[in-house]
């Protein structure tokens, strides 16, 4: 089994591509609530600048 280490240092958020940035996000967002469904909308392009579509 590997060994479970843990990241004490800062994430320098600039520095990942802007699709990994929304794919973050919208797994740190998918605790907060009991969402129906949650998506990622960026990478399809034309989002009008929505990233990620959730419904409670």
């Amino acid at each position: 089994m590997p060994k479970v280490s843990r990241t004490y240092g800062p994430i320098h958020f600039e520095d990942l591509d802007p699709h990994r940035f929304e794919d973050l996000v919208r797994q740190l967002v998918y605790d907060f609530k009991d969402w129906q469904s949650i998506e990622g909308t960026g990478p399809s392009g034309s989002d009008d600048g929505i990233d990620i579509r959730a419904f409670e």
